[in-house]
């Protein structure tokens, strides 16, 4: 005889016994079940440990015949049909008291409620946990054990990282940075610490470079709030006799170039940060720009040369002199040189194929030169107040950005397109951009934008860069002495953003993915927020006109006139 309690649907009046329902769970179901009374949870859904505690200790208190009686009273309900529950149900409130009521009233709140989390298949638990912010989801991880399991899956916190970081949140606002250079330093040495041998004699073939998608977000998410509310650490260090004219920082070292005609490599370690490990010396005048690509730094100077460097040996290992005046900036991408003079001259040297070229369109020196999208596209800027885009395949002028009233002393690409624009109309006041097109009619079915150059073929010319992961700038940011700092449209060249705070020029610029640094004569650097344009923070402490500054993921660092350097560390 089959002593085995039945199942019936909440809604219906067929009963099935257990061993039915496991006989019958491959053949589709044909009635509806709550989840409390659905044969495939109700039988490994755990039971309330503390309620079966407290309810045995109840039961134990009674005589024998008032057991019997409520078991009986049990096994009639459990045994009955779900209208008839309800007709019991029905029967037994109306002979209740009002504590009675009362306590049914509590029972049931704490039993109505489902926790649809640990019902649902684990897969889709974790894409509703994705949809919470940071927040929300550390508090659900505190709800019960199972909760915690699912927020603190990798799932939940990559989805979280591939929202934040290097980009900002559409829902929340924040960005997180993305710590490239710091990420491929651990990735090098754990790759080399991965040669080495194990202690039982079996070797390493792969490096362990996992972590937790919840560590890297808490990680950058620490150096984010820095950022916002200026915590940082401050080291301040007197690196040359004479002013610094340029600088360029990784993520291990700081090398500065000065008016000495010295380039000194700094150590940006923690413990020993600001010690001096290495001098170069081979100029003869001031030295104006240096770019790093790699072990390799190249360095320009007022006395007409270019000169590469090994800058962890320090050795000179060429001297390039193809310029007849003094050489302003430089760039370099370990194949490619640009560089510009005070004649107006760009020359492009490429090592790869051993070519040389000349680009002249400035009137008067050029004070920056960038190259992009690997090597393929050029930005200048210059004292005829302009920015030029070029592009190095044809050597033709690609766009010119016009604006400035002044030298235009640095000029950069931003990337991403997100911006919060407004744009200046011919009165000189700003406007909404999409504001603007529609009085000017200079949409994008404007003539002018039918002759413009297609920028978006670059990618299909150069499909090795493409591929490597290299993105295009949609806007650039120019630095002026006429005080201001303004963002262009790289499609149209249109200025949709000026920026003002400094009271005198502007001397050095730097930007990333949220924020925009810049230097200026008037003593002071100045933190923008990229997406909005408002200024987020003044420096002081510099003694003269600050001409160089360096924007990292975790630090910024500044230099003057004076020769002094200050670094921010926000980790």
């Amino acid at each position: 005889m089959n002593h085995l309690p039945t199942i019936r649907a909440a809604s219906g009046e067929v009963t099935h016994t257990r061993s039915e329902v496991a006989s019958e769970s491959s053949a589709p179901s044909r009635k509806l079940f709550c989840y409390r009374h659905h044969p495939d949870y109700r039988y490994r859904r755990m039971a309330d440990a503390s309620a079966m505690e407290e309810l045995q200790s109840e039961l134990d208190k009674m005589s024998k015949t008032e057991k019997e009686e409520v078991s009986r009273v049990w096994a009639i309900f459990s045994n009955s049909s779900a209208s008839s529950r309800n007709v019991i149900l029905k029967g037994i409130l109306s002979q209740c008291c009002s504590p009675q009521l009362s306590y049914a009233s509590s029972l049931c709140s704490n039993l109505s409620r489902v926790d649809i989390l640990s019902l649902l298949p684990a897969e889709i638990s974790t894409r509703i946990l994705s949809y919470l912010d940071a927040w929300s989801l550390c508090n659900a991880a505190q709800v019960c054990k199972r909760w915690n399991q699912l927020a603190d899956s990798d799932a939940v916190w990559f989805k979280m990282c591939e929202q934040h970081i290097d980009r900002k949140c559409a829902k929340c606002g924040w960005g997180l940075p993305l710590m490239e250079t710091e990420r491929n330093i651990a990735a090098s040495q754990s790759a080399a610490a991965g040669t080495k041998r194990k202690s039982d004699g079996s070797s390493c073939s792969k490096a362990q470079l996992t972590r937790p998608w919840k560590e890297v977000y808490r990680e950058r998410c620490i150096i984010e709030r820095n950022w916002r509310t200026g915590r940082h650490r401050l080291s301040v260090w007197d690196a040359h006799a004479d002013g610094i004219r340029c600088l360029g920082m990784t993520n291990d070292v700081l090398i500065t170039g000065s008016y000495d005609t010295t380039v000194k490599i700094w150590d940006l370690k923690s413990d020993t940060r600001g010690k001096l490990l290495r001098t170069l010396t081979g100029h003869s005048r001031c030295v104006t720009g240096l770019a790093v690509s790699g072990g390799k730094l190249a360095t320009s100077s007022m006395d007409n040369t270019i000169k590469i460097w090994n800058r962890h040996t320090g050795a000179c290992l060429s001297t390039l002199r193809g310029h007849r005046a003094g050489v302003v900036s430089i760039d370099f991408n370990g194949t490619v040189v640009a560089s510009g003079d005070t004649d107006g001259i760009i020359k492009i040297c490429n090592f790869s194929d051993k070519s040389c070229f000349a680009l002249q369109a400035h009137i008067g020196a050029v004070n920056s030169v960038k190259l992009l999208q690997g090597a393929d596209l050029l930005l200048s800027s210059g004292d005829d107040s302009k920015g030029i885009l070029w592009d190095l395949r044809t050597k033709q002028v690609v766009r010119e950005f016009e604006g400035h009233i002044a030298p235009v002393v640095q000029a950069l690409p931003v990337y991403g397109s997100d911006l919060e624009v407004d744009v200046e109309d011919s009165n000189g006041r700003c406007t909404n951009a999409n504001e603007f097109e529609n009085a000017t009619g200079t949409g994008t079915s404007d003539q002018s934008m039918m002759k413009m150059i297609d920028y978006d073929d670059h990618d299909s010319v150069n499909h090795e860069h493409a591929t490597k992961g290299f993105k295009k700038p949609n806007y650039i940011i120019t630095s002026s002495l006429d005080n201001t700092i303004r963002i262009f449209d790289i499609r149209t060249g249109r200025c949709v953003r000026a920026m003002m705070g400094h009271i005198e020029g502007v001397w050095a610029l730097d930007v990333d993915s949220f924020r925009v640094l810049s230097g200026s004569q008037d003593s002071t650097a100045k933190v923008w927020d990229l997406q909005t344009g408002l200024c987020l923070r003044t420096f002081t402490g510099h003694v003269g006109a600050v001409n160089c500054v360096s924007l990292g993921d975790s630090c910024m660092v500044t230099a003057s006139d004076s020769g002094s350097v200050r670094f921010y560390d926000y980790r």
